[in-house]
Parts: C-alpha cells; sequence; structure tokens
C-alpha cells in the first residue's frame, strides 16, 4: 500500500483516499494516451510526456499541490510528465502555470487557482465524477486502460 498512514484526513480514510488517487490517476494516464504496465500488483504508466513529448514513465503531477485536498482530484489540477519535466516545473512555478494556462485556458486557471484556496468539496461527488469521466473515455469500473 502506497499510504501508510492509519486514520482519517480531510474526513476521508486511508483507503477511500487512496481509491479516489487510482481514479484520478487513471483519468490523467488514459488521457495522456498512457499504457498501463502491472508489476508485481504495481501500477505504472508508459508513454509520452504531456509537455516534452518524450516517451518514457510518466508521473501523475499536480500544478497545486496534492496537499490541496479541494483540487487534489480536479482534472484540471494535473497532468501525465515524465521525471524530469515534473521537477523542473515544480522548481518554477510561472513556466508550470504558463504551461497549464495553455492547456486548460486563463478562465479555467483562474477558476481553479480559487477552488485551490481550501473550498470544501463532496468527495461521493468527486467519485462519481472521476467514474463518469474514465467511462466516458471507454474505460470500464474495473481500473486501467
Amino acid at each position: 500500500m502506497r499510504n501508510r498512514r492509519k486514520g482519517t484526513r480531510a474526513g476521508l480514510t486511508v483507503a477511500q483516499e487512496n481509491r479516489l488517487d487510482d481514479l484520478a490517476r487513471d483519468v490523467c494516464m488514459i488521457r495522456a494516451g498512457a499504457a498501463l504496465v502491472e508489476d508485481e500488483g504495481r501500477k505504472q504508466w508508459w508513454g509520452a510526456c504531456q509537455r516534452c513529448r518524450r516517451t518514457m514513465w510518466l508521473a501523475w503531477c499536480h500544478v497545486f499541490t496534492r496537499g490541496a485536498w479541494s483540487v487534489r482530484w480536479d482534472p484540471d489540477n494535473y497532468f501525465a510528465w515524465c521525471a524530469g519535466c515534473h521537477r523542473m516545473m515544480d522548481q518554477y512555478w510561472e513556466k508550470k502555470r504558463d504551461f497549464t494556462i495553455e492547456r486548460i485556458g486563463e478562465a479555467r486557471f483562474s477558476a481553479l487557482k480559487m477552488r485551490s484556496n481550501g473550498t470544501r468539496i463532496d468527495y461521493a461527488a468527486v467519485e462519481i465524477m472521476l467514474k463518469m469521466e474514465r467511462a466516458a473515455m471507454g474505460v470500464n469500473d474495473g481500473g486501467g486502460a
């Protein structure tokens, strides 16, 4: 299990948090056209980085940190980047902001920024939204691409 923390945080159990993380990661990687590779139960994604376009292992990367619970699972808040781009984008906020605006537009970025400031969210609704988005991409409830 990725998350060894016990109890709850932000009203979620560890299992609920991990389930939402897995759903959002699936949506992110499927949207990027990445291929799922499972090795001894560990999910990894192989595909083209959404920033540099090089084909390699990808990570689920956030514009606003995963600690911003109000946008942690928001599809406008994450991208599939390689390790190099992830590191660079985390070090240079202006580049990350500009990339995001180029991808989602100024209005959606402004709305995302406002939501990142602690808006309360309904986790059950987030799970339904992620499942619907994944289903719209032609993926069943079992997960993966």
